[in-house]
């Protein structure tokens, strides 16, 4: 399997709230340490705007799953099953479309690659360690380890 290559921007485009769709599933990432190398990815389902009298401005999303099991907001006997979010269509910048969402897990993998890359580098002073396993075709069983 292979995916097709794409240019990543070295930022994230939210989607703005006046194209938010009711009844999409956009997803909400986090990270869970200052480094952004624990991602955190949650799936809501866009409800609406201003679904109460006065509001302006307030975006509501839902957790998918208790959507996906029927629970909707207008229903007060079964909205203690559902998680409710709501948030300020001038700050959102948080909930993205699936692939607006995967770029940012991509951009994830790339920096904890880099990461990793750096850790090895300074166990090996900046060398590289090769180890070559060799097999002679006199003795099958016998296995020669050579080192740099």
């Amino acid at each position: 399997m292979r995916f097709e290559a794409r240019e990543i921007k070295p930022y994230i485009e939210p989607d703005p709230a006046e194209e938010l769709e009711v009844g999409t599933v956009y997803f909400q990432l986090n990270y869970l340490n200052p480094d952004c190398l624990l991602p955190d990815i949650t799936p809501w389902v866009y409800l609406g705007r201003d679904l109460n009298e006065g509001e302006d401005g307030a975006l509501y999303f839902q957790d998918a799953a208790s959507y996906r099991d029927g629970v909707r907001i207008s229903d007060p006997d079964r909205r203690e099953e559902a998680i409710f979010q709501l948030v300020q269509s001038d700050n959102q910048n948080v909930m993205y479309e699936f692939e607006k969402a995967l770029e940012q897990l991509m951009r994830c993998s790339i920096r904890r690659q880099k990461r990793e890359h750096q850790a090895s580098s300074q166990q090996t002073g900046g060398r590289r360690r090769w180890i070559l396993v060799v097999r002679t075709t006199f003795e099958p069983n016998a296995i020669c380890l050579v080192a740099n």
